[in-house]
Order: structure tokens, then sequence, then C-alpha cells
């Protein structure tokens, strides 16, 4: 497995990231592309966002976005239960 840290959230296009989560657990809409790419917009953050990606094989099978620290750390804010990392079923990231 290989894991990437990507210096910009959109580094993960759309038709991937979204294959990805509707294999995950956490498929919701807090977990879209369409949702993070309107909360970095809202936030003003796009610059400052960032993305961890793990492959198997070249497939994307796990998906982490990030902000710093000083902005709520994971995406959202600390208080937020929609924070998850997006992965496969059965998957180990």
């Amino acid at each position: 497995m290989e894991t990437v840290l990507h210096d910009r959230w959109g580094a993960i296009g759309r038709e991937e990231w979204t294959a990805l989560l509707a294999e995950s657990p956490t498929n919701t809409v807090f977990q879209t592309f369409e949702w993070h790419a309107a909360w970095f917009q809202a936030y003003s953050v796009e610059s400052e966002g960032f993305l961890v990606a793990s492959r198997e094989k070249g497939r994307l099978v796990g998906l982490a976005p990030l902000v710093p620290r000083r902005r709520c750390g994971k995406l959202g804010c600390p208080d937020s239960n929609r924070t998850q990392m997006i992965a496969y079923k059965n998957e180990r990231i």
C-alpha cells in the first residue's frame, strides 16, 4: 500500500472520489466531493487544504481530507461527527 500527502484538496478527482465513497461504510452526503468542494470554498481554505490518499495497486482505497489545525483540524470542526476517513469496506488504512 502506498500513502501520499497531496498539498491541495482537489488532487483527487470527483470520479475517483465518488467511486471510493460508493464502497465506503461512511457513505454520507458529508463525505461527498461536492460537500468538500463547497466547504473549502465557503471557508476560503482551498489553498490550505490537503489530502492523505492511500492506494493499493493503483486503486484509491482510502482518503482523508484535512485542513491545518488552526482551521479546525480535520475537515469540519472538532465537534463534528462527520469527519471520518473515507475507505473501502474491509480495507485497513
